[in-house]
């Protein structure tokens, strides 16, 4: 490859310059949707010592599922929260600014791999994909560090390959093979990078022109790749149907339909969105799949034309590399197309987010396209001057736009309010919106302006209902409004609305018990709780644990203690990891006078977990304070209180535990 030139190295630093002018704002966002999940309260990544849970990864025999500590098995992504959550805690700007370099590093690798295979516009082709607004997503959502992480481990194994595909250094496919571990660590779709290679192998041995007869030693060294991806996309599929949920998702679309209009048409959404990126919105309308509807196969028709034409250019003047974009992104963005259930498809079909990679083929087809048409059309003292100024007008229209869109990213209120003026069909923006409102309503001081909150809350509550997808949540975060407002009949009436809806929400249970509860008719609440599992409502585990758990609430307030055993050990057979539960039965046992069977539960709460510290207090007080004398261990306390104190003394003993220290001492002596 050639050396680089100085025009080359000033043409990079100003492109540079551009992306962080572009992204300037980013610097004073926060965090918003989903950061809560990966980041800000992810107890993994606010171990103090233990980054190796992130790495687990097991399998449950009775499921069929595998099971991760964090909502999916990205090990590397959360590593890198992990190490930046102990340098700079959760100020957001370190986040952001990370996210940022990664992008920086991955235009500067799309030049690299542009100038490799011999692509005369390399710079062009990184300039855009660094600026054009599709990919602000991935940059100022700091959740979406997979994307940019995942990036940069893909385009790095792609150079490295290409390498050795050159030279034929092993040490070179090694290194790609690592580096391809790497992205799949990072985020799974990018198991598509074997495909991805051999369009490249083609392009590079055909020389743009004709397709090679590659020999059996170019084409077997990616065989270890595809297998590794499938491994890796196996598991990834497994564990979005299980803890990412998209087993809930009920897609009412069938295989023909998926195959005919949805990939099609989501193929089209994302090449549209690359020629014209306007609006960008973080959640797109969500469109109705209609096989009886004509209009839905123009897509089709659309992408069979796209690529009968790029066939012909392939066949009669010898250009095969259109051809090789469109199947690049096509093969790049498959996960995402359609064909796959995936949770946030109950939101969108299609997200900004899913496209940065895939982007690439129709970025680099349009800078191709554009260049023949100037080159046929001027002449050629001309053309050098018109493509000068095309690139500088749409470069400077890309940054643009991305700079007001990374605004949006602000924080969460500013970002669904964005959603919504692009997309007021947004559902979960206008939910999200509500509850950020009621919140705010309720922490105001002035009471006219807290009715204000509150009716804006309302509002945009009322306007969710009118979607079927929203309305379980919407119903149930106006009946949280009429809690707080301690209108608890109401309150009671929506909570059951939303569970006829969605029976399947762990959440409203407890709610609606907090709601009967302040009614005085506890009564009624484990009445319905009782038929909720009778008639077999709920089918989730989780779900049917959590109703068992509500039940055995309201009999314990009924004082049917042995009944709310009964309930508590129901709810722990069903769904075991349920910590909250496990101390709820303690104090039902400790009533019952069942102190060895509260013990044993106060031992089982994990290290790790919220009620831990209180668990073990618990556990210390008990083990020194036990009416049943044979039950009592003073040794096995005062070593779990020096366990207790030693992990509060940085923070300052709570009064709870100098109290607990007192009692110990008084009993069991200093």
């Amino acid at each position: 490859m050639a050396s680089v030139t100085r025009r080359e190295l000033i043409g990079l630093l100003v492109l540079v310059m551009a992306t962080l002018l572009a992204y300037l704002p980013v610097f004073n966002n926060g965090f918003v949707w989903d950061d809560d999940l990966w980041l800000t309260e992810n107890q993994a990544v606010h171990s103090p010592g233990d980054l190796g849970a992130i790495w687990q990864l097991k399998y449950d025999h009775d499921t069929g599922e595998f099971q991760s500590p964090t909502t999916q098995y990205y090990p590397l992504v959360f590593t890198s929260f992990w190490i930046e959550n102990k340098i700079w805690g959760l100020d957001p700007l370190g986040y952001h600014a990370i996210n940022l370099v990664l992008h920086l590093f991955n235009v500067l690798l799309v030049w690299v791999i542009a100038r490799r295979i011999g692509l005369g516009s390399g710079l062009l082709i990184a300039a855009i994909f660094a600026l054009h607004p599709v990919h602000v997503e991935s940059v100022a959502w700091v959740t979406q560090r997979r994307n940019l992480l995942s990036g940069l481990f893909y385009l790095l194994a792609m150079w490295s390959y290409l390498g050795f595909d050159h030279r034929r250094q092993w040490w070179r496919w090694v290194l790609a093979l690592g580096l391809f571990v790497g992205a799949l660590l990072s985020k799974t779709v990018t198991a598509t990078l074997p495909f991805a290679l051999l369009l490249l192998l083609v392009f590079v041995h055909g020389k743009g022109s004709h397709l090679p007869r590659l020999k059996v030693n170019q084409l077997w060294p990616l065989l270890p790749l595809v297998l590794v991806g499938m491994v890796a996309g196996l598991v990834a599929a497994n564990l979005e149907t299980g803890s990412a949920g998209a087993n809930t998702l009920v897609m009412d679309t069938s295989i023909v339909e998926r195959i005919f209009i949805l990939v099609p048409s989501t193929f089209a959404f994302y090449a549209g969105k690359i020629l014209w990126p306007f609006p960008v919105s973080f959640i797109y309308p969500r469109w109705v799949v209609d096989a009886g509807n004509p209009l839905q196969y123009i897509p089709l028709l659309g992408l069979v034309a796209a690529m009968a034409a790029a066939f012909w250019g392939w066949r009669r003047l010898g250009q095969i590399g259109p051809m090789l974009l469109i199947l690049f992104s096509g093969l790049t963005l498959a996960p995402a197309l359609g064909l796959f259930d995936v949770y946030f498809f109950r939101y969108s079909y299609v997200a900004d987010h899913w496209q940065y990679l895939g982007s690439l083929g129709f970025i680099i087809l349009l800078v191709v396209l554009v260049e023949k048409l100037v080159r046929r059309f001027f002449s050629k003292p001309n053309y050098r001057k018109i493509s000068v100024v095309i690139s500088v007008v749409v470069l400077g229209v890309l940054g643009a736009t991305s700079f007001q869109q990374t605004l949006a990213y602000k924080d969460a209120e500013t970002l669904w309010r964005h959603t919504l003026k692009t997309n007021p069909t947004a559902w979960i923006a206008l939910n999200n919106l509500g509850r950020i409102e009621a919140e705010m309503a309720f922490q105001a001081q002035d009471q006219r302006l807290r009715f204000e909150w509150l009716n804006k809350s309302k509002s945009h509550f009322e306007q969710a209902m009118k979607f079927d997808e929203a309305r379980p949540e919407a119903c149930n975060n106006l009946a949280n409004i009429a809690y707080l407002q301690k209108d608890y009949n109401k309150a009671a009436q929506m909570y059951l609305e939303a569970i006829s809806l969605q029976p399947d929400e762990p959440g409203v249970y407890y709610n609606l018990r907090m709601a009967l509860s302040a009614t005085g008719d506890v009564a009624q609440a484990a009445a319905i709780f009782d038929r909720v599992l009778k008639e077999k409502l709920v089918h989730e585990d989780l779900t049917r644990a959590e109703v068992y758990h509500q039940l055995g609430r309201a009999q314990a307030e009924l004082g049917a203690n042995d009944k709310a055993a009964a309930s508590i050990q129901q709810a722990l057979a069903t769904y075991p990891s349920l910590p909250n539960v496990q101390l709820f039965q303690v104090s039902v046992l400790v009533k019952l006078e069942r102190y060895r069977e509260a013990m044993a539960g106060l031992r089982r709460v994990p290290r790790g977990h919220g009620e831990y510290l209180g668990a073990k207090a618990t556990l210390v007080r008990l083990l020194a304070t036990c009416p049943d004398s044979s039950l009592r261990d003073c040794r096995e306390a005062k070593a779990l209180l020096l366990e207790i104190e030693g992990e509060t003394k940085s923070r300052g003993l709570p009064p709870a535990i100098v109290e607990l220290h007192s009692i110990v001492n008084r009993i069991c002596g200093p």
